[in-house]
C-alpha cells in the first residue's frame, strides 16, 4: 500500500510523522513528491487542487481529514470503485456546540449592545428574552447538526431541525419535506446553517429564505460561504429586517 498525503493550507508534517511511526512498512509521500503515480491507492486530502486526482489511477481510498467530503467531490473526478472517508470527531461537534451557544445567550442577553454602550458611556437597559421563549432552528441534521440540536434542546431551548431526512432526537422537532421548509422557519429567533455543501443546498440562505423569518431574527452560517447569497442578506440588513452573525 502506498499513502499520498495531499494538502492545500494545512500543515501535513504532523499527519506524515504520525504516519510513519505507525506504518514503517508502509510508502508515504507527501504531493507532489511521489515516485511510483499507479503504486498510489490510499490518499489523505484537504481541499486538493481541481482534478490532481487524475495522476493516480489506481486510487482505492480518499480519506478526508475534516467532517466534510464536498471538497473532494467539487473538484474531482471519482473512480466509481473508490471510497471516500471522513472524520466524525465529538471534539469538533463540542467545539461547535460551545461556540454556538456563545453566540446565541450573547445576543439573548444583549451583550454586544452594552459592549458598545459602555464605550460611550450610555447606560439604558434592555427587553431580554430567556431560553425557554427562545426558537433555535438548525438547517442539517448530519453528524453535527444533531449533535448541536440536541445539546440546545437539552438545556431548554425551543429546537428544530431540518435535513434530508425525518430524525429521531430528543427535544427536537423534525422536519424533512420541501413543503415542510418554510414551516420550519416560522417563528426562527435563530436560524443555523450546518448543512453540507451540494447542488441543492448553495444559496440556501437566500431572500426566499429570510422573507419567511421574523423580523430582528439572527442567521448564524458555519457551513460554506456558498451557502449564502450575500446580496440577498445585505439587502435585508439595510432594510433592518435581519439581524446576523458568523
Amino acid at each position: 500500500m502506498s499513502i499520498l498525503l495531499i494538502f492545500e493550507n494545512k500543515n501535513v508534517e504532523p499527519w506524515k510523522k504520525a504516519l510513519i511511526e505507525k506504518l514503517p512498512n508502509t510508502t508515504i509521500e507527501v504531493y507532489p513528491n511521489v515516485k511510483n503515480n499507479e503504486s498510489v491507492d490510499f490518499v489523505i486530502c484537504w481541499k486538493p487542487k481541481k482534478n490532481v486526482f487524475k495522476q493516480f489511477p489506481n486510487i482505492k481510498i480518499i480519506q478526508s481529514i475534516g467532517a466534510s467530503i464536498e471538497h473532494i467531490t467539487n473538484s474531482q473526478t471519482i473512480n466509481t470503485d473508490s471510497i471516500i472517508t471522513r472524520i466524525i470527531d465529538k471534539k469538533l461537534s463540542n467545539d461547535m456546540w460551545e461556540f454556538l451557544i456563545a453566540i446565541v445567550l450573547s445576543e439573548l442577553k444583549n451583550t454586544r449592545t452594552y459592549l458598545a454602550q459602555k464605550s460611550s458611556k450610555t447606560w439604558q437597559q434592555h427587553d431580554y428574552k430567556s431560553i425557554s421563549n427562545t426558537s433555535v432552528s438548525i438547517l442539517g441534521l448530519g453528524q453535527i447538526g444533531s449533535y448541536v440540536a440536541e445539546k440546545f434542546g437539552q438545556i431548554g431551548f425551543n429546537v428544530k431541525g431540518w435535513s434530508n431526512s425525518s430524525k429521531q432526537i430528543p427535544n427536537v422537532n423534525s422536519y424533512h419535506k420541501e413543503n415542510e421548509f418554510n414551516i420550519f422557519l416560522n417563528n426562527s429567533d435563530f436560524l443555523i446553517n450546518l448543512l453540507p455543501l451540494t447542488d441543492k443546498t448553495k444559496g440556501i440562505l437566500n431572500k426566499s429564505t429570510f422573507q419567511e423569518l421574523p423580523k430582528n431574527s439572527f442567521v448564524i452560517n458555519v457551513g460554506r460561504g456558498e451557502h449564502l447569497i450575500e446580496e440577498d442578506l445585505i439587502n435585508q440588513l439595510d432594510n433592518s429586517l435581519l439581524s446576523e452573525r458568523f
